[in-house]
């Protein structure tokens, strides 16, 4: 399987569960028609991380996130499997956030915003 990047960097540790994320309804046209969004969301989540671990995937968003958009590789939504992965670009990348759990953070999320599919 490819390796998720952000901005050509590999994300550190693969993620435990992955799913893109339903464009908005953002109205009703004159035809009564839904109206989408254009864009998407891409959902990457761990299970469990040390604070190693953790750290890592932070040093990341931190090297990134300050460009402002990010190009993301990512699964292609309209590939026929999980290992035909294509650059999205402009998209935005959210701040990785868990809960502190002992010496782990358990459910850890980060999600890439913007994309255009």
């Amino acid at each position: 399987m490819p390796d998720y990047k952000i901005n050509g960097i590999t994300v550190p540790h693969p993620p435990t569960k992955v799913e893109w994320g339903e464009r908005k309804d953002v109205g009703v046209d004159g035809n009564n028609r839904n109206i989408y969004s254009p864009v998407r969301t891409f959902n990457m989540q761990w299970d469990v991380l040390s604070f190693t671990e953790f750290k890592d995937l932070h040093d990341l968003w931190n090297l990134v996130e300050t460009s402002g958009s990010v190009a993301a590789e990512l699964p292609e939504y309209t590939g026929g499997d999980f290992d035909t992965f294509k650059t999205y670009v402009s998209c935005t990348i959210t701040e990785p956030k868990g809960n502190m759990d002992n010496k782990y953070f358990t459910n850890v999320q980060m999600v890439i915003r913007n994309i255009t599919t």
